[in-house]
């Protein structure tokens, strides 16, 4: 006899669900426009004071960064991966800048490697107010939004062909932004 199952009762406010290519897409258009402010800031002081060529070649770089970031996370992101990996991803993001807004710098490996070796004491100066609340905008909110969405459940034919039409179109609009730019 078999038992019967209970309806489940709504959740409210009903969950968002979203494929995985669709959340790295979501993704790379955060961290490009979002977490990238003192890079295209930057940028833009280095380029002609024409308003019209600042906003191509901003938004050329923009769409790079789109991009190589959806390409790059499409090639490691699988369905039980993308939510922790955009997640860590996001809370170093966001902490990388605010440093670089807050002290005009550019994190490179080097950077990361003194950090992980800095003295406890020496890293509560770095504490801020200013800190916080950028980490509850730029990776509080974020991460909690990423953990309240559903990830969609496809068929594998179906995940295959959206993974690769998100890795060639990142490929294609990456490679026409360079020539774009470039030209």
């Amino acid at each position: 006899m078999l038992a019967a199952t209970a309806p489940r009762a709504p959740t409210f406010p009903p969950r968002p669900s979203i494929t995985t290519e669709r959340l790295i897409l979501v993704a790379s258009v955060f961290w490009a426009l979002a977490l990238n402010r003192p890079f295209f800031s930057a940028a833009l002081r280095a380029q002609a004071p024409d308003a019209l060529s600042n906003a191509a070649f901003a938004a050329g770089l923009a769409l790079m960064l789109i991009a190589l970031q959806a390409l790059l996370l499409g090639l490691v992101g699988t369905r039980h991966t993308i939510k922790p990996l955009l997640a860590v991803l996001t809370l170093v993001g966001a902490l990388a800048m605010h440093y670089m807004q807050a002290y005009g710098v550019v994190i490179d490996p080097s950077m990361v490697r003194n950090t992980l070796h800095t003295d406890p004491a020496e890293t509560r100066e770095l504490l801020s107010w200013r800190l916080a609340l950028d980490l509850l905008l730029y990776a509080a909110l974020p991460i909690a939004l990423l953990v309240f969405t559903r990830l969609e459940v496809r068929p594998w034919g179906r995940r295959v062909r959206a993974r690769a039409l998100l890795l060639a179109g990142s490929a294609v609009l990456f490679a026409l932004a360079l020539m774009w730019q470039f030209q």
